[in-house]
């Protein structure tokens, strides 16, 4: 792909990725968690299908351009902080699995995303015991991660759909 479209294409996506983490933020999905602080992250979406229609390197450009624009619109450095650490872990534990010979086989998109659901929550929860120094952060994991397994598989459902009429 030429760099101009690929360019085009990451803005677009970026785009997308930034009005669907907004729509998250205006409409308040998380009072409709069951969990303090789990978020459905919609804009997830966006890097899934991005990873698997343009390249690694884009969807990851997409990751920190996100957090970075969406933390100077309506966040704080903390809040950049447990973005960019989760979605740069999220992105590190869907990549590997993406590369390994399990997907397609015994993995699919719902599983990937699943996956980077989980390695996201524990990227804030490493960003909230980074920036506390309170180690008993980790406790609230498991709580996270079994609302990991619930998030992802909606985001991966979607994802897995978009995809196939990509195809």
């Amino acid at each position: 792909m030429k760099l101009y479209k690929k360019a085009a294409y990451i803005g677009i996506f970026l785009s997308l990725a930034i009005v669907l983490s907004y729509v998250e933020l205006i409409l308040g999905f998380n009072a409709l968690m069951p969990v303090y602080g789990m978020k459905l992250g919609l804009y997830n979406i966006v890097i899934l299908v991005a990873m698997f229609t343009l390249d690694f390197s884009s969807a990851f450009t997409i990751i920190v351009l996100r957090s970075i624009i969406m933390s100077l619109l309506f966040g704080s450095v903390t809040s950049f902080a447990f973005s960019i650490l989760g979605g740069v872990m999220a992105f590190i534990a869907m990549t590997v699995l993406i590369k390994s010979k399990l997907f397609g086989r015994y993995i699919s998109v719902i599983g990937v995303s699943i996956a980077g659901a989980s390695f996201f929550n524990f990227g804030q929860i490493t960003a909230s015991v980074i920036l506390t120094g309170q180690l008993s952060m980790f406790y609230y994991l498991p709580v996270l991660l079994i609302g990991s397994v619930f998030t992802g598989a909606i985001i991966g459902m979607t994802s897995k759909i978009i995809l196939n009429y990509y195809k």
